[in-house]
């Protein structure tokens, strides 16, 4: 039996999907991510699996990123979220932050600054448990 994953992205552009698993590998990170294409996808996956995290795009195809925030409320599902979008219009963020998501993150146009950003988002927002050993060299 696998492990559900640690971060369920919802994202239509396969240009940030790459750019998500070349900073995975890069960075040494050590998340489980699940990728969907759309809100409904989304939505039909977190009713079966709730991950640490959900990281949302809001211009998405089928369902938005926002009536996904809204049906997740409306059905009371227990997952944080946040937004990470292209989208920087003030009213996005105050629609998103309104609806329940945690953060509104504006993707950054360079590679590096997207990576950094991503991995920052996951260090903050779905931090792994440490391991035995990595508590051990805390400690010395």
């Amino acid at each position: 039996m696998s492990l559900p994953p640690d971060v369920l992205v919802v994202e239509d552009n396969p240009a940030d999907v790459e750019l998500m698993l070349i900073t995975l590998e890069e960075f040494a990170l050590p998340h489980r991510l699940h990728f969907v294409p759309d809100g409904e996808a989304a939505l039909t996956y977190l009713r079966g699996t709730l991950p640490r995290l959900l990281l949302l795009d809001l211009n998405l195809p089928r369902v938005s990123g926002l009536e996904v925030l809204e049906a997740l409320r409306r059905e009371g599902l227990p997952v944080p979220v946040v937004v990470f979008t292209s989208s920087a219009a003030q009213q996005d963020q105050q629609d998103a932050l309104s609806r329940g998501a945690a953060a509104h993150v504006v993707k950054p146009m360079s590679f590096g600054a997207f990576s950094q950003m991503f991995a920052d988002l996951l260090r903050t927002h779905a931090p792994m448990p440490r391991t035995g050993w990595q508590e051990g060299l805390a400690g010395s």
